[in-house]
């Protein structure tokens, strides 16, 4: 990421308390300002961020990231869906290549 963003800056963080969430799960908004290095310019997203916890290991499973109140296409959506699938395996494989996910506990 430090190759495309000159830099990224938190601007707001809320969690919520919400009911159609299954507990434990956790779920906040996020306002992350995004400053690209060529072309020099600037970019604000804001998510709804919900992160799934497995009740029995308290670890993380699975987020959900919805940006600008826009819910993730999937496969079932069509042709972009099914591009926008494979762009997310792509980028957690990349991720995942390069960032020890191991938990601390385990290590």
């Amino acid at each position: 990421m430090p190759k495309v963003f000159s830099s990224s800056e938190t601007k707001g963080l809320k969690v919520l308390e919400n009911p159609d969430v299954k507990p434990p799960s956790v779920q906040f908004t996020l306002s992350q300002l995004y400053k690209f290095k060529v072309p020099p310019s600037e970019k604000l997203v804001n998510s709804l961020v919900t992160l799934h916890v497995d009740p029995s290991s308290n670890l993380i499973t699975r987020h959900d990231e919805e940006w600008d109140a826009k819910p993730n296409t999937t496969g079932d959506d069509g042709f972009f869906g099914k591009l926008n699938e494979l762009r997310k395996k792509f980028t957690a494989a990349a991720v995942q290549s390069g960032v020890d996910t191991t938990p601390k506990d385990q290590q």
